[in-house]
């Protein structure tokens, strides 16, 4: 006959000894690496949530999104992760803007610039698309579409249309956003516990648990 006994008391004594003496470096790595993995997680749905709420692409959001991971590896582990908005407001021609034009009498004319910044979609009366140009003193002169409007009945001076930035549209978001983050690290974290445990359980269990 073949016997084995485990001396439960003493087996968890042997194991919480262990798990508590290791250095600890695997369930480091695993959390700081949850950790990274949900703030990019979180860029990736706050770009979504934000970019429905102003009515523009992916691209303009993204861009004015920066994250900031954490080192998993080396000397210098378990700094901080953010991630940021920021700019000021996204010029309106970002905002699906199109010309719209009216027929009278058999004569088409122009009607203004239809968008839709926050994602609804209006009309802004006598404005119209044209290039603007810019560029510094060391780098070539570019030419961008933008929405504009005479400040009155002569050419010039004229204005610029803006629809919302992504920072303040954020601001609106603080909570749900930070419930992107949690949320993620409530899936992430006791996988990277479990994968960590699983790691140091050999040297754990080469200490001996013991038999009676």
């Amino acid at each position: 006959m073949f016997d084995l006994t485990i001396d439960g008391a003493k087996a968890l004594k042997d194991y919480e000894s262990g798990l508590a003496s290791f250095k600890g470096k695997n369930l480091q790595r695993g959390i700081l690496m949850a950790m990274n993995q949900s703030i990019g997680r979180t860029k990736t749905l706050a770009s979504k949530l934000i970019r429905t709420e102003m009515g523009t692409k992916a691209a303009q959001v993204k861009k004015r999104i920066m994250i900031r991971r954490t080192r998993t590896r080396g000397g210098i582990m378990g700094k901080d992760v953010s991630l940021t908005a920021f700019g000021g407001p996204i010029r309106l021609i970002h905002f699906s803007a199109k010309e719209k034009t009216g027929t009278k009498k058999g004569v088409q004319y122009k009607k203004g610039v239809s968008a839709r910044p926050y994602g609804k979609r209006q009309v802004f009366p006598d404005a119209f698309i044209a290039p603007v140009k810019y560029g510094g003193i060391r780098e070539p002169e570019k030419s961008t579409l933008g929405v504009w409007a005479r400040k009155g009945w002569t050419s010039h001076p004229i204005k610029q249309y803006y629809g919302p930035a992504v920072s303040s549209t954020a601001k609106e978001h603080d909570a749900e956003i930070r419930a992107f983050y949690d949320m993620e690290m409530t899936a992430r974290v006791p996988k990277a516990v479990a994968k960590a445990v699983a790691m140091s359980l050999p040297k754990i269990l080469r200490k001996g648990v013991s038999l009676k």
